[in-house]
């Protein structure tokens, strides 16, 4: 299962992102939970034109190798990002308190999708294919989309395989 897949599965598992299950019992329109973005600047058209909250998004991934002492192997890094949000909650009348419960909201199911990716990780030995899981290797950050009311966490997540470089002669030609 790619890194992707995964984290759609886990959109489409939780209770409260429910992404891609019916709006309402049987009805024919499903709920948008799960965005995948290369740009941030579609996160916020994405999220304010379709989403239904709380919502996870697949942000971005980068990567980064060590050496490992002089030799064709090396530790490569993986870091994701996703961010969890959550709407406002209309009924609260202090728009402080309408913040801090969102980011709350948002906060309970950051540390669920940890606590699936963590069980996942002991249960298994991995999460998704090659992806090593620790929760020691998660930050958490606030993030806020304002004019749109909705605020959450962003999620940071290492994942360190190994990565052997050795030059594939098929894939070059000779000279």
């Amino acid at each position: 299962m790619t890194e992707v897949a995964y984290f759609k599965n886990i959109a489409e598992q939780h209770l409260d992102i429910a992404h891609d299950t019916p709006i309402t019992e049987g009805s024919e329109e499903k709920r948008c939970s799960f965005f995948r973005l290369g740009k941030s600047q579609e996160l916020s058209a994405a999220i304010f034109n379709k989403a239904h909250f709380p919502c996870l998004v697949y942000a971005d991934v980068r990567i980064r190798y060590n050496a490992d002492n002089n030799t064709q192997a090396a530790r490569r890094r993986k870091f994701y990002t996703l961010y969890v949000f959550s709407a406002v909650d209309q009924s609260i009348s202090n728009e402080i308190d309408k913040q801090e419960a969102a980011y709350d909201a948002a906060l309970e199911v950051a540390e669920e999708i940890i606590s699936y990716m963590n069980e996942d990780q002991l249960n298994n030995g991995f999460c998704a294919a090659g992806f090593r899981f620790k929760p020691d290797m998660v930050v958490l950050d606030m993030e806020d989309l304002p004019a749109s009311n909705l605020y959450g966490w962003r999620i940071q997540i290492e994942s360190v395989s190994q990565k052997d470089f050795i030059k594939n002669p098929a894939k070059w030609i000779e000279p």
